[in-house]
């Protein structure tokens, strides 16, 4: 049986939120621990969360860029909010 990891981030992430969420049912059947599911329900938020979080991040870095071009070339510009 061949193995299917997503290649990009976006879709990786629901792969692995699908088999963070459906893992508890086959643990037992697989000898995966407790322990590790609660590592690898983890993981697939603190992904989820980096994802959001670095999607954030570059849309704020692409307006930042626009704005400091507006400012050297003497336009007013609007800074959005920072990423939290």
């Amino acid at each position: 049986m061949a193995i299917n990891i997503e290649r990009t981030d976006a879709e990786f992430n629901v792969q692995l939120g699908n088999f963070a969420n459906k893992i508890s049912t086959y643990s037992a059947a697989l000898g995966v621990t407790a322990a590790d599911v609660t590592s690898i329900k983890a993981d697939a938020l603190a992904f989820a969360y980096v994802l959001t979080n670095q999607m954030s991040v570059q849309t704020f870095a692409h307006t930042y860029s626009n704005f400091k071009d507006q400012l050297r070339s003497g336009g007013t510009a609007t800074l959005g909010a920072l990423p939290v």
